[in-house]
């Protein structure tokens, strides 16, 4: 199976939603659980495109279909939705980029493949609208604080994913032992969101492109060990 393949929005959506581990569904759910469910499906995208403060209780009724009463009857209120709906999104995110890893035969490839994920999601996104982590940071910042907080969280554990591939690629020799893995996550990772907001804001795919090409090359003389 291809990075390509599995940046196709119409990969995990074939699956059922709900209680799921690498996709097989352990549980059924009932009619509730699936309004459930579509509600947060719907939201996460439309929250995404037109941002937390932006979306209106309208806007959700009409990409669900439902009134406000069948919209609230799952969840408090919007925060809580919005809460939801972000970790459907970021979940959907970390499963392909652990799915995508699995197959690597070395780290190099492991981040060979974050790499190539990154690229194909700005071109053709699991949820439609950009990455929904920076959409978050920047669009609920200091309107939602439990938002940004989850947020953060999920940007750690992203960072965390990268300091730990680089870390165990220089036990085995692949890396170089006198870098900090914490620096090279972080380059890795504010290179590739900030060509993210610059493909969106300019709707062309140059950004992206370069800044994988600049992180290809960097990670070259940087982090590799070339073989002798």
């Amino acid at each position: 199976m291809t990075v390509d393949s599995l940046c196709n929005p119409d990969y995990l959506n074939k699956k059922p939603i709900g209680l799921i581990l690498d996709g097989v569904q352990l549980v059924s759910m009932n009619k509730g659980q699936q309004t459930k469910e579509m509600i947060i499906v719907k939201a996460a995208e439309l929250f995404n495109i037109k941002g937390y403060a932006a979306c209106s209780l309208s806007d959700l009724m009409t990409a669900t279909g439902l009134k406000k009463g069948g919209i609230y009857n799952h969840f408090s209120n919007k925060d809580e939705l919005a809460l939801e709906a972000f970790k459907y999104s970021t979940d959907k995110i970390e499963a392909v980029l652990a799915k995508i890893t699995i197959p690597a035969n070395s780290h190099k490839e492991s981040l060979t493949l974050i790499l190539d994920f990154y690229l194909e999601y700005a071109l053709n996104p699991l949820i439609q609208g950009g990455c929904p982590i920076l959409n978050t940071l920047v669009d609920a910042d200091n309107t939602n604080p439990t938002l940004i907080s989850l947020a953060r969280k999920k940007t750690e554990r992203l960072l965390k994913r990268l300091e730990y591939i680089i870390h165990q690629g220089q036990l085995e020799g692949e890396f170089q032992p006198n870098v900090e893995p914490r620096s090279i996550a972080l380059v890795i990772f504010s290179g590739i969101e900030g060509a993210l907001l610059l493909t969106k804001a300019y709707n062309d795919d140059q950004a992206i492109k370069s800044m994988i090409d600049c992180l290809h090359s960097y990670l070259e003389t940087t982090l590799f060990i070339k073989p002798s």
